[in-house]
């Protein structure tokens, strides 16, 4: 994909959703996709992801795995479930790799997964085949 630096500056920013209970994890993606151009909101838990989804409708959620009160499959089938979650697309990214949670994100409703530790261009390109974006 080469060196991204930011949307193509005739799209409107996508609003993404950033969860993970790992404050440093998250605070590195915020970075990241700020530093290109989306929108971005935080949750610490799939609960608060949830409650963060259905209020401010993001157009996709970078899901942990693993995360108490409510783990990312949980939060993933709950989003994915809500009237107003269908049209959300969700990414795992987690630590935990193994070819069970792959198919269990896919079918919780996740539209892809991408394992820790990640390149940035990961995530950007992930986000891309997910939501149509042009980068410039």
């Amino acid at each position: 994909m080469g060196a991204v630096l930011l949307l193509s500056p005739d799209s409107v920013p996508p609003r993404v959703l950033v969860v993970d209970d790992v404050s440093v994890n998250r605070a590195m993606l915020v970075r990241l996709l700020a530093a290109v151009g989306f929108v971005v909101a935080e949750a610490e838990n799939g609960e608060q992801a949830v409650e963060v989804a259905q209020a401010w409708l993001p157009d996709a959620v970078l899901m942990d795995l693993q995360m108490p009160l409510l783990d990312g499959l949980g939060a993933t089938r709950a989003i994915k479930r809500a009237s107003w979650g269908a049209a959300i697309a969700v990414i795992i990214v987690s630590g935990s790799s193994r070819e069970a949670n792959v198919a269990d994100a896919l079918a919780a409703g996740a539209f892809g997964f991408i394992s820790k530790p990640f390149l940035d261009a990961e995530i950007l390109a992930a986000l891309g085949n997910a939501l149509g974006l042009v980068y410039g």
